[in-house]
């Protein structure tokens, strides 16, 4: 719908909608473009702010010959909320997928599904911190990261303009509370 309305005449269009995941959906249009006879040798990928650099790593996984830009829409938290964000999805479902993809950035790639990536060593050192500090907390472990988020949250809120905040074992709807009480606040109304 975006192309047509920029001027792209729908016979242009060619669409991939079989894939369940990034490298299905870049295999699956390598084949279609394929079936037309059609090999470009660049590709600008529009994605979900979150999800450029597993987009990126994928693509040269997957398709690693071709030149690929990724880009996303350029706007705050609460726009793309408004926005971009699919409607069946809340805020809470946003998080709770944008929470966990410094830790897939980084086990993607070591189950071969993605190039490798850097992560900054402080950076996933934290990451391994908290969750040392969560899991040796035993049944306390949530408590114990919900203050160790709220703590970095606040201490960064006007040094940045976002974070990831990762839970061990997809536990994402832990880190909701984080978000809406110290980043976020107009998430804690919708």
């Amino acid at each position: 719908a975006i192309a047509e309305r920029m001027g792209v005449p729908r016979t242009s269009i060619l669409i991939e909608n079989r894939s369940t995941n990034t490298g299905e959906n870049v295999r699956l249009t390598r084949q279609l473009l394929a079936e037309h006879g059609l090999d470009p040798e660049s590709f600008i990928l529009v994605q979900k702010p979150y999800m450029e650099r597993r987009s990126f790593a994928t693509f040269r996984k997957v398709w690693p010959e071709k030149r690929v830009i990724v880009t996303s829409p350029q706007v705050s938290f609460d726009d793309y909320l408004n926005k971009y964000s699919n409607d069946t999805l809340s805020a809470d479902d946003v998080v709770s997928i944008m929470v966990g993809d410094l830790q897939r950035v980084k086990v993607y790639a070591e189950s071969g599904f993605q190039i490798p990536q850097e992560i900054p060593g402080d950076v996933w050192a934290a990451f391994e911190s908290a969750l040392t500090a969560m899991e040796s907390a035993g049944a306390d472990g949530r408590t114990v990261g919900l203050a160790i988020a709220r703590d970095i949250a606040e201490d960064l809120r006007t040094t940045v303009a976002g974070l990831y905040l990762i839970p061990a074992f997809r536990r994402y709807s832990c880190m909701k509370s984080v978000v809406a009480m110290s980043l976020c606040p107009r998430l804690a109304r919708r």
